[in-house]
């Protein structure tokens, strides 16, 4: 009977909690969509680790041999991390935040931002390998980020335990191309809730981390697409790595959810699965890997732009034409005046080439040549440009 009336004096005292949280949430000056039942699983989290809501936590000193374990263990992940954290950390360095690389136990291993400008609490929480796991410290934006691997703002009164309630904390989680976790991005304020969106700025760059992860190397290929040609090499971009036997090897989110398959499906998963291209051909064809952006089509139907990447010294990548200087033009000149072409060949000429490129895919042959769809179709057919009456 103890017990139950413990249980239920916890749960009301949970409720009271998330009301002062939801209230708290309705102050954040930018939009953002709060969702309950992850923070609830923290609070239950913390319980069952025997962390109570009124404790203080501590953090201890750390000792120079775990900075050295640190940097050796997770030298990849802050080296491709850094040149976009250097970027957020300049653009939000008069806010009082600080952002903070996490590992996938929970462990700072880098941060970004003058700790001496900082407030001392905030300076405490952010040195090189102290704990942020969830049963060290209980809830916080990184610690729910790293256990529900989504991303998760966690304000005031959403803290578990009492000195943490000052602290305002965005945070999402770094995955690797196979879907492994690798730590997580946090900014984060103290006493003073951030004026712009800190959770929108976070997610965007730890997917721009987890994009530097999928490069193209002597044995794949990195396909980079998406439905806007303007959100390639950007943090919205899809991609995914593909063997020269064609198997899928690796995938960012934002390729899953456009191309509707799991990170278990895609274990078994083809390029020709997904696209409608021979996988034979993205190794041999180096016009489609030089032409730019290609329009592609997914085997579900969805139209996207892309292009194929793969490393510059890569045995599988043929030399790349260069283009005609200006002498070769005029060491070309005598032969075209001696053989002068009609213009209907010149622009047949021109069409077959940029379809050759295009490995026939009209639609980016037309973009291209600076032409409609239609003007390919009718030249092809032999027919004459539709002209107005007069």
């Amino acid at each position: 009977m103890e017990q139950a009336s413990g249980s239920s004096t916890n749960i009301a005292l949970l409720a009271q909690r998330m009301d002062a949280v939801h209230a708290q949430y309705r102050t954040l000056p930018w939009q953002h969509k709060h969702e309950d039942t992850p923070l609830l699983r923290s609070w239950q989290r913390c319980q069952t680790a025997g962390l109570a809501a009124g404790d203080s936590v501590q953090f201890e000193p750390v000792s120079r041999s775990l900075l050295s374990e640190i940097d050796d263990t997770h030298h990849e992940l802050i080296e491709r991390a850094r040149s976009h954290v250097e970027a957020v950390r300049s653009s939000i360095a008069g806010t009082g935040c600080m952002v903070i690389l996490i590992n996938q136990r929970g462990v700072v291993i880098d941060r970004y931002g003058r700790a001496e400008l900082a407030p001392p609490p905030l300076a405490n929480v952010s040195r090189k390998g102290i704990n942020l796991d969830e049963r060290c410290i209980g809830t916080t934006g990184p610690s729910i980020a790293l256990a529900e691997r989504r991303p998760s703002l966690v304000v005031g009164d959403a803290h578990f335990c009492n000195n943490l309630r000052k602290f305002y904390c965005a945070a999402a989680p770094i995955e690797g191309p196979q879907g492994q976790l690798l730590g997580a991005l946090d900014i984060s304020a103290y006493d003073n809730m951030p004026r712009f969106d800190a959770m929108g700025l976070v997610e965007d760059t730890a997917a721009a981390i987890e994009n530097a992860f999928i490069e193209p190397d002597t044995e794949h290929v990195v396909l980079r697409f998406q439905v806007m040609p303007a959100w390639i090499d950007t943090p919205r971009q899809a991609i995914v790595a593909v063997r020269s036997d064609g198997r899928i090897t690796g995938a960012n989110r934002i390729a899953l959810s456009l191309l509707g398959v799991t990170r278990q499906e895609l274990s078994t998963t083809t390029f020709r699965d997904l696209f409608d291209r021979d996988p034979n051909r993205l190794f041999a064809r180096q016009q489609e890997r030089a032409s730019g952006l290609v329009e592609w089509v997914t085997t579900t139907g969805l139209v996207i732009v892309g292009r194929l990447d793969c490393q510059p010294d890569s045995t599988h990548r043929a030399a790349t034409p260069l283009p005609a200087t200006h002498a070769t033009a005029a060491a070309q000149a005598p032969a075209l005046a001696a053989n002068p072409l009609k213009l209907r060949d010149l622009e047949m000429s021109a069409i077959e080439q940029a379809l050759l490129r295009l490995g026939g895919n009209v639609s980016a042959a037309a973009r291209l040549l600076g032409v409609s769809r239609n003007t390919i179709y009718r030249r092809m057919a032999g027919m004459p440009d539709e002209r107005p009456n007069t």
